[in-house]
């Protein structure tokens, strides 16, 4: 199950993880071989 949590627009946290993806949308996402590449996202993981 995704438990990421839609903050805004192209923003995504996970409150059990800690962590934040800012600036995913479809063109910053690509599927390759089943394998997720990022392009132009920021990562932070929070204390």
């Amino acid at each position: 199950m995704n438990r990421f949590v839609n903050k805004k627009e192209n923003d995504y946290y996970h409150p059990g993880l800690g962590i934040i993806f800012e600036d995913l949308h479809d063109e910053n996402v690509l599927t390759e071989d089943g394998a997720s590449q990022f392009i132009d996202t920021v990562i932070f993981l929070m204390p």
